[in-house]
Parts: C-alpha cells; sequence; structure tokens
C-alpha cells in the first residue's frame, strides 16, 4: 500500500464520456472549490482524464500514473460506464476499476450513481446483478456487505451543475466530507466560513470603491435612484464585472401534447385544441425574484419596480412590462454565454401541465388540491409570495399556478386557428396584435378558473401591473 502522504491527487474520476462528461467537469471544478480556503488555488487536487491527459499514444500509462497518486477512486456509475469492452472500443471504466482494486481496497472506491440501478442481493452478499444495470461486472464479491453510494440522478439533468444550487451543493459536500475524512457539519461549517471570509475581503474592495464613487458626486445620483447601501453598492461592482444571479433551471423533455381547453371549462380563445410538438428546453424552476431582477436593473441604470411595499428578495418580480422582461433574458444571456428567452406560448401550457398532462391547473386535477400548489385569492392575503413556497407540478416546476401572471413570448391572438404547431412563439401580427402579448398562469388576486394552465391573458407589452411578472426559458440544443 502506497503512503497517501505523498499523493498528487485526493481523488480520480472515473466516467463514461458519453454519459457524463457535463457531470464529472462540473463535480471536478466544485470539489476543488467547496470549502476552499481563501488563500488557496484549491481545496483538493481531482484527476479526471479528459482535463489532465494530453494526447499522447501511451494514453493507458498516463491513466495508472494518475491512478497511482490518487488516495481516492470516484466511479461515475451509469450503464455506460459499465459496459464491457468492444473491439473498436476500449472499456476504460472496467479497466480503471481493475487497475485500482489491484492495489488497493474497496473502502478506497466511492460509488456515485448517475443513471441506471444499483441492487444489492443481501442473501448473496453481492449486487444484484439482473437488476443491478449502473456498475460494471467486475465489482462482482468485492464489497463484504452493501457499500454506501450517492444518488446524483436528481441533479443530472440540472442545467446548474454549480455550487450555487442547493441540491448539487449538498452532494458534493458529502463526496468532500469522505474524501477529506472530516465530518459533514464541520465540513459544512468550514465551507460557510471561508465563503464569508472571500466575500469579506471582496467587499472591501467594492466598498473601497464605493466610497469614492460617492466622494465624486454618486450620492445625489444613488438617492435619484432609490438605490439602498447594499444596491449602491452592487452598482459600483457592476462597473467592474457582471452582478447577474444564476436562475435555477429544469430540462423540460421533448413531446407531443394537446394545447388548449381540454376540459371544456374555457373560452373561445382557448380552442381549437390541438396537438403540439415540443422540442427539450429548459424553464426556470422560479418566477424570476427581485433578487435576480434588481441585479439588472441596478446594472443597466433602470429604476428599480415597485414591490408595493410587500418586500423584495424572494418575492417575484412584479410592475414589470413585456419589453423589460425581453431586455431582462438578453442581459442575462450576455452576462452568462447561455441563451436565455421568455417561453413560447405553448412550451409554457406543455411545462405548466407537467410535461403534457391532461391537467386542469399546474400539478392537480382536483381543485381541493390547489391550495397546495398555488397562491391565489383565496389564500394570498392580498399579495404576491417568496417564490418556492408551494408545492411543484411533475416537473419540479413552482407557481406555473397562481403568484404573477407570466409573460410570454407569444402575440395576441384571439384563438388558436392557424397557430404554430412546433411550439414556436405565434408572433406574426397578420391575424393577431404584436402590440399586446400573451400573459399565463393567473396571479395572486384571481379565482381558480383564471389559473388553470389552459387560460390565456394579455396585455399591452408597455404594461406593469402587480399582479404580472415573468419566468425564463433558456435554449439547451
Amino acid at each position: 500500500m502506497r503512503n497517501h502522504a505523498v499523493s498528487k491527487y485526493k481523488a480520480f474520476i472515473s466516467y463514461s464520456l458519453k454519459a457524463d462528461k457535463d457531470l464529472a467537469t462540473a463535480l471536478q471544478s466544485a470539489l476543488h472549490r467547496f470549502a476552499k480556503p481563501w488563500y488557496k488555488l484549491r481545496a483538493m487536487r481531482v484527476f479526471r482524464d479528459q482535463a489532465n491527459l494530453a494526447l499522447n499514444p501511451h494514453l493507458w500509462k498516463s491513466i495508472k500514473e494518475a491512478l497511482d497518486q490518487s488516495e481516492y477512486f470516484i466511479l461515475l456509475a451509469s450503464p455506460e460506464a459499465a459496459k464491457s469492452a468492444k473491439a473498436d472500443k476500449p472499456a476504460w471504466v472496467p479497466k480503471e476499476v481493475d487497475h485500482w482494486l489491484s492495489k488497493r481496497t474497496p473502502e478506497t472506491l466511492l460509488i456515485v450513481l448517475t443513471d441506471g440501478e444499483i441492487v444489492w442481493d443481501q442473501t448473496a452478499g453481492d449486487f444484484d446483478w439482473t437488476k443491478t444495470t449502473a456498475l460494471p461486472s467486475n465489482l462482482g464479491k468485492i464489497f463484504s456487505e452493501e457499500p454506501l453510494y450517492l444518488d446524483f440522478r436528481s441533479v443530472r439533468t440540472q442545467t446548474d451543475l454549480s455550487l450555487r444550487s442547493p441540491d448539487f451543493l449538498n452532494k458534493i459536500a458529502r463526496i468532500a466530507a469522505s474524501l477529506h475524512g472530516r465530518s459533514l457539519d464541520e465540513l459544512i461549517g468550514d465551507d460557510i466560513r471561508e465563503h464569508k471570509r472571500t466575500r469579506r475581503l471582496a467587499w472591501s474592495v467594492v466598498i473601497a470603491a464605493g466610497l469614492v464613487f460617492v466622494v465624486i458626486g454618486g450620492t445625489t445620483w444613488l438617492w435619484q435612484k432609490g438605490f439602498t447601501l447594499d444596491q449602491a453598492l452592487l452598482r459600483v461592482q457592476s462597473v467592474f464585472v457582471s452582478i447577474h444571479a444564476n436562475h435555477e433551471m429544469q430540462v423540460v423533455p421533448v413531446g407531443i401534447f394537446r394545447q388548449g381547453d381540454t376540459n371544456g371549462l374555457g373560452d373561445r380563445d382557448e380552442q381549437p385544441v390541438r396537438d403540439v410538438m415540443i422540442k427539450s428546453f429548459a424553464m426556470g424552476k422560479y418566477e424570476v425574484t427581485f433578487d435576480e431582477y434588481d441585479r439588472f436593473a441596478i446594472a443597466t441604470g433602470r429604476s428599480l419596480p415597485s414591490d408595493q411595499g410587500w418586500g423584495r428578495g424572494r418575492r417575484p418580480v412584479i410592475n414589470v412590462p413585456w419589453e423589460d422582461s425581453k431586455a431582462y433574458a438578453e442581459w442575462l444571456s450576455k452576462a452568462t454565454g447561455k441563451r436565455y428567452r421568455l417561453p413560447t406560448e405553448s412550451e409554457w401550457e406543455y411545462a405548466a401541465r407537467s410535461g403534457g398532462k391532461n391537467e386542469i391547473w399546474a400539478g392537480t386535477l382536483d381543485e381541493a388540491q390547489l391550495t397546495d400548489y398555488a397562491v391565489y385569492a383565496a389564500h394570498s392575503q392580498n399579495r404576491t409570495a417568496p417564490v418556492g413556497g408551494k408545492t411543484p407540478n411533475g416537473l419540479g416546476l413552482h407557481d406555473t399556478s397562481g403568484n404573477v401572471w407570466e409573460w410570454v413570448e407569444d402575440c395576441w391572438h384571439k384563438n388558436y386557428d392557424d397557430g404554430p404547431r412546433d411550439g414556436s412563439a405565434w408572433v406574426e401580427a397578420e391575424g393577431g396584435n404584436c402590440e399586446e402579448r400573451v400573459r399565463r398562469g393567473g396571479a395572486w388576486v384571481n379565482r381558480p378558473e383564471f389559473l388553470r394552465v389552459s387560460n390565456r391573458g394579455r396585455g399591452p407589452a408597455d404594461y406593469r401591473d402587480t399582479v404580472i411578472g415573468f419566468r425564463l426559458a433558456q435554449d439547451i440544443e
């Protein structure tokens, strides 16, 4: 057994390039950063072959060297990773597992399930290989008892694989705790302290710049804009770096659905019901919040929208016209390099229906359950509520029924006659009115009939109201 004190790498990530390239990249980056002291480049060194190996004819030799210089082996388990070698393709993962176990104990092998199944047969004292699809067969009879493994299947399809995502952060913390040999609570405490220390250092710079800004006459400008001190400091920071907030997005799968009033409860504008094809895209898990939108307004010099005295933070932004919703998506796209936009009307309804299901409200057919899913007139206390407080629909989207109406891309048309069937936005003015834009979902002030997933609303593109906000979509192809 080699002395771990001289290891070059804390861990070696073994994975299927086809199945888990993005996740492996995100995992390596997150382990480098989690609980990282401010004065260090990274918290630990983690090997991932695509990042560390130069192209050369001695690839396996280089991989063996990396394996021998690592303390732990992280296996991203999936059906693709478990496949045996073919004549034209080396089976890298099984080969790496073999080499590792020839020199190390099973306790140094950490399993991260990304797809497929892992089933333990207690009687046989081994995996049930008739049901286990995610592990290579050379792990048979290796463990004396059922090994613990982390289930990453729920985060694998997320678009935000970073430490800003609570689900991803929690799972990374568990891996890091095993690698560091420390308790989860202790390590999370370290991460929080280091994050605060780093922020204090950054804010010291920002505050110094802010003082200069104030001295040269910024006070009057900030007062006119109605900024708080925190908002003023963000404005100064925006001069040097992007101050955008990242959004939690949920992948919406491809599908065909029946769009319109499928339950006979609506008006003529929800007819005729027709089949619409939806390409895969991503949808915001939550409506855009004041926390997120205010950064855009501050960075671009816009006036902050009124919160009616209800509070800002995680409440959905209101008093934002369609035009500014579009501008926000364009600004965020430039800041992140991703393609954000407003959803089309068809995309919105498909996603609100939990992927095209025959639901009346987002997540349910039963009006008695609506209070679990939606913020609406009977239970709203005459105001919006912070996003995410209600049960999500079947796709994990919150508040698609209720809280605030949500702008979509489409121009207003009085019905679906001659409407597109490919999920695209209906923007031609012919037969419609592009000075008015569609809004969906109902709001805190509305009765249940207005919260139906097929119900349609409209308003001028420059219209602001306390009941209207928006949600983002993102192109992922």
